[in-house]
């Protein structure tokens, strides 16, 4: 399916996340890797235009590390695949980034109250050349960390202040 479709069934709108839908395809929302037919959460591989990446998803939330905005293609295969891909057993998710140059600028907003905002942004420089930003903001420290010192203040005790938590 293209990348427009897969954006109207996946997960969050996420292209990437239709990989979680597929038959034999196991994942966790708190976890940056998918399982493949029982194989382990490390057997998988998982790779942006050819080069290896160590996860695909952010550990919060489940969202690809890449916006849709940015991707071409997304390609799974849940075995069968060829030596290129090393000692993979689980499976290979590779995601090819646009490459065509837009016709115009183009510049998005998300807001995913409580993980995440993001912004993206696209515009052509010549007729070969294109300029692509983006960022994106986590928003689960910050609710923690207040959670924590609200029970803090209730309890009239300091529990402690230092949380572990990721964020991108």
């Amino acid at each position: 399916i293209t990348i427009d479709e897969s954006k109207k069934v996946a997960p969050g709108g996420d292209p990437v996340a239709v990989v979680k839908l597929l038959p034999g395809v196991q994942s966790d929302n708190f976890r940056s890797e998918v399982i493949v037919r029982g194989s382990g959460p490390r057997d998988s591989r998982y790779y942006i235009d050819d080069l290896e990446v160590p996860f695909i998803f952010h550990s919060i939330g489940g969202l690809s590390v890449i916006p849709g905005a940015m991707m071409n293609d997304v390609e799974f295969d849940a075995g069968g695949f060829g030596p290129e891909f090393g000692d993979a057993t689980g499976g290979v998710i590779v995601i090819t980034t646009k490459s065509e140059v837009p016709e115009q600028a183009k510049t998005e907003f998300v807001v995913n109250v409580p993980f995440y905002s993001g912004i993206f942004h696209e515009r052509p420089l010549s007729e070969n050349e294109a300029l692509i930003v983006s960022t994106r903001r986590s928003y689960v420290d910050a609710f923690i960390s207040a959670i924590i010192e609200s029970e803090n203040k209730k309890s009239g005790e300091n529990r402690g202040s230092t949380v572990l938590v990721p964020y991108f």
